[in-house]
């Protein structure tokens, strides 16, 4: 009886109910547009939500499991990427809201290529201020040049 009781312990404080499927396997969830941007060319299909019950669901796999809700109803919308927008905890049953997105990979995408280089401009006009300056020797701003030009 004792080892039940510690095995039904040990099953809840796991996230039992947190277990990723190929569904939500398939979908990438991203933290920003921006993030996204970077990796992949994308379409917006709109929002998406789910409610789950929790009951069974550890404290700390309450956390996963909403990103496997997010990642599953993105999945049925058609989605291959999403991005959370809120997750509301509640005492039985937790809400997440997100957006769905359709996405291109394999090739960045224009508005990301220009963030690049635009970040690239930037850290090179901050060297040459520092080799102005002194700060840098012309080898040392050489060799600085090169590492960011071999970054992109």
């Amino acid at each position: 009886m004792k080892k039940v009781v510690v095995w039904l312990c040990l099953l809840s404080l796991s996230g039992c109910a947190t277990i990723s499927n190929k569904t939500s396997i398939d979908v990438i969830e991203y933290k920003s547009i921006e993030e996204m941007n970077l990796n992949a060319s994308c379409e917006s299909l709109g929002g998406i939500a789910s409610a789950y019950n929790v009951f069974m669901t550890s404290p700390w796999g309450r956390h996963r499991t909403a990103h496997s809700h997010l990642k599953a109803a993105a999945a049925e919308k058609g989605a291959n990427a999403a991005i959370m927008t809120s997750n509301n905890w509640g005492t039985i049953t937790d809400q997440v809201q997100g957006v769905a997105y359709k996405c291109t990979y394999g090739r960045a995408s224009s508005s990301a290529i220009t963030d690049k280089k635009a970040d690239l401009y930037v850290e090179l006009t901050k060297l040459e201020e520092l080799r102005k300056k002194g700060i840098l020797t012309d080898e040392e701003f050489q060799v600085q040049k090169r590492k960011l030009l071999d970054r992109q």
